[in-house]
This record gives structure tokens, C-alpha cells and sequence, in this order.
């Protein structure tokens, strides 16, 4: 389905479920994430379900009726118990009704709960990741005023997750086709919260976010990523799917430009780019800075594009002319 930009403040939301062919996960997780939905996401594909628990907009924990994807199977799987451990806490579970799997292995002193809560992530993490994999199936999200058990709840960010989620899918023209349109306008997030998120984006990611300045279009961006068409289309589709940019709907001022010249590596602002000096495909890290040299009509615009989004400006990121 082609990315479409969000509703206006008057027009009713549509009810969350449906088919993930029309509406792709990513998609599904922005609006959650966007409106701070709480409440339970149930995945469905086939026999296996998958249900996603979110509390203000935010992931907090996961399960699926996988069964690698269970606790005492996944820690199994990963080394970190024996078949005979397994068999024990399932039947202290059948014995005490409510009783947690990871708290009888933390009361046995077969794991410590720093091990049994970093397993769980990485738990969480597979249910989800694997889940962006599915092209078909239904989903449906249904609120709740319930209070999500804090042995269980995960500190996780849904636009991480998003971000994540979308780089670890293939490279296909279906990002393209998403997209839509190619004389749409992106810009940065006007919403605060989508705005100003602590977010790690790789070099190229964060290029391609330093160009989206609400004048260059769809298509003039792609052709300056600096990669292939399909792996740009990729991270502009993650790019939106996580809400830090949107379409622009105001009218669009006229771009002046320096040169008529469409030589390789330059934009309509007839600025020749180059690539980031940071690592390629390695994310940045919280005090790291990805640095971005452009060519803007005759003067050399240095970009430093850091992790922390407060620290940018209203309209574009931290800049230094030089």
C-alpha cells in the first residue's frame, strides 16, 4: 500500500485492523506509536498469532503462540537452561497458577533476573522483527485501561523499533511503490514528540535526513542518496514509517538554484554531494557524530548529525558553515 500521510486533526481515525496487504506493520506501529495508543496488537497469519502489548504509544512487551518463540523453549534454544529446568518450572507453573516462568528460574538460582530480563528482550525483539517479514494475514488492535505486569514490561522504543524492523528486510521495489508519488515533498516532523526522538540511525540514514528540507522532492532526493534507488527508497520509507519526517502539505516555494546542471552526484539545488566519512552501515551512538560535507551553491556546508535531537534546530540540523 502506498504510504499515505496522516489523517487531519478533524477527519475521524479509522478503526485499527484489517489486513497487513493493505496496511503493512510499520505503518500499523507509526499510528500507534503517533497517537500513544494503549493497548494490545494481535498479529494473525494462518495459526500463528503474535500479540504486541503497548502502553502510551510505546512497545513494552511481546508474545507468540510460536512455540520456539516461548520463553522456556527460546532460553533453551539459546543455552542458557537444560530440557530437565524446562520441565521443572512448567510443572511449578501448573502447580502454582499465575506463576511466571523467568520468576521460578530466578528463585531456583538457575539465572539471574538481569539474565532472564536481557533474554526477554532479545525474546521481544525476534517476536517483532520477524513479524515485519509477514506480507499477508490480519491484524487488529484492541485498547485497554489495564496496568501491564512490571515483571514482565520492557523499556522499548516503538520508532526504534520501526527503524530496526524495516533494515532488516531485503532490498525490494516494493519500498519504491510504497513511497508513491515522486514530486511529494518530505520535511522534518512538526509533532514535537516524532521530532525530537533519541534515535541511532546509521551514516546513510542520517544523510538522507539531513537533505529532506520540505523543497527537495521525492524523487530528486532518491537520485542523491548516494546508494542504489532501492536501499534509498528503503530508508526514506523507514525514515517516515517512524515519524521523524512527513509529507509536506503547504504549498512549495519555488527552489532557486545556483546551476541548470544535472551532472552525476548533484541535486536540484545543483549541489554536489559526498558521502559520510563515518562508518558505513554501523549505527550512531549516543555521543558519535556523523559528518556530512555538501556543496551548497558555491560555499561548503558541514553538517554534524548527532544521535540527541534536541540538539538541532527548528528547521534543520546542527549546521556549521565553513
Amino acid at each position: 500500500m502506498e504510504y499515505q500521510p496522516p489523517a487531519s486533526p478533524a477527519a475521524p481515525e479509522p478503526p485499527l485492523h484489517g489486513s497487513l496487504e493493505d496496511d503493512p506493520l510499520p505503518q500499523i506501529l507509526r499510528r500507534i506509536f503517533l497517537e500513544q495508543l494503549k493497548g494490545t496488537l494481535t498479529l494473525s497469519l494462518g495459526e500463528e498469532v503474535r500479540q504486541l502489548f503497548f502502553e502510551k504509544g510505546e512497545l513494552r512487551t511481546a508474545t507468540s503462540s510460536k512455540e520456539t518463540q516461548k520463553i522456556g523453549s527460546f532460553l533453551k534454544r539459546r543455552g542458557r537452561i537444560s530440557d530437565e529446568d524446562v520441565a521443572w518450572a512448567l510443572s511449578e507453573i501448573a502447580r502454582q497458577s499465575g506463576s511466571r516462568f523467568g520468576k521460578k528460574l530466578v528463585a531456583k538460582g538457575l539465572l539471574p533476573k538481569s539474565a532472564i530480563d536481557s533474554e526477554m528482550k532479545r525474546l521481544v525483539e525476534e517476536i517483532v522483527f520477524s513479524a515485519f517479514e509477514w506480507e499477508s494475514g490480519e491484524f487488529g488492535f484492541e485498547p485497554s485501561s489495564g496496568v501491564i505486569d512490571p515483571d514482565v514490561a520492557l523499556s522499548l522504543s516503538t520508532a526504534a523499533i520501526i527503524v530496526e524492523g524495516i533494515r532488516r528486510l531485503p532490498e525490494t521495489p516494493l519500498f519504491r511503490e510504497r513511497l508513491g508519488d515522486g514530486t511529494r515533498v518530505l520535511r522534518l516532523a512538526r509533532d514535537p514528540m516524532s521530532r525530537y526522538q533519541y534515535l541511532p540511525l546509521t551514516p546513510q540514514e542520517a544523510y538522507l535526513l539531513s537533505r529532506i528540507d520540505g523543497l527537495l522532492d521525492l524523487d530528486s532526493l532518491l537520485a542523491i542518496a548516494g546508494s542504489s534507488r532501492s536501499a534509498a527508497a528503503k530508508t526514506v520509507y523507514a525514515l517516515l514509517s517512524c515519524g521523524l519526517v512527513e509529507v509536506n502539505t503547504d504549498p512549495i516555494p519555488r527552489r532557486e538554484t545556483g546551476s541548470s546542471s544535472t551532472t552525476p552526484g548533484v541535486g536540484s539545488t545543483g549541489c554536489r554531494t559526498t558521502t559520510c566519512s563515518a562508518s558505513a552501515g554501523k549505527p550512531l551512538r549516543t555521543r558519535s557524530v556523523a559528518r556530512i560535507s555538501t556543496r551548497v551553491g558555491c560555499s561548503i556546508r558541514t553538517c554534524a548529525i548527532a544521535r540527541t535531537w534536541p540538539a538541532w534546530s527548528e528547521s534543520s540540523p546542527r549546521c556549521s558553515i565553513g
